[in-house]
């Protein structure tokens, strides 16, 4: 499962691809308006969407990836070999 960090971002990104779809074409006349004959504004703000949602997608892949390569080592204190594990049964040495 994803960070709480890299769902956070995740979810900015595409709160801003969202934007940039749904309102990419709007903002393309305005700036046309604007500037008078210049490039495509509308076909720019959907491709920096695109980049958006795929850099999003990059980032949580590679978080995940951590998350299974974590949890797939073993910590040394916790499994070394030749470590003598307690008896549950027998009781703890006093103390003193």
């Amino acid at each position: 499962m994803a960070s709480k960090v890299v769902l956070d971002r995740n979810r900015s990104a595409l709160l801003v691809m969202q934007a940039a779809e749904t309102h990419g074409p709007a903002v393309g006349e305005k700036l046309k308006a604007l500037l008078g004959e210049a490039p495509d504004a509308a076909a720019t703000i959907r491709a920096l969407g695109d980049v958006i949602r795929r850099d999003a997608a990059a980032m949580v892949a590679a978080d995940e990836a951590h998350d299974a390569e974590q949890a797939e080592r073993v910590r040394p204190s916790v499994r070394r070999p030749g470590r003598v594990e307690a008896d549950p049964e027998e009781p703890s040495p006093p103390l003193n």
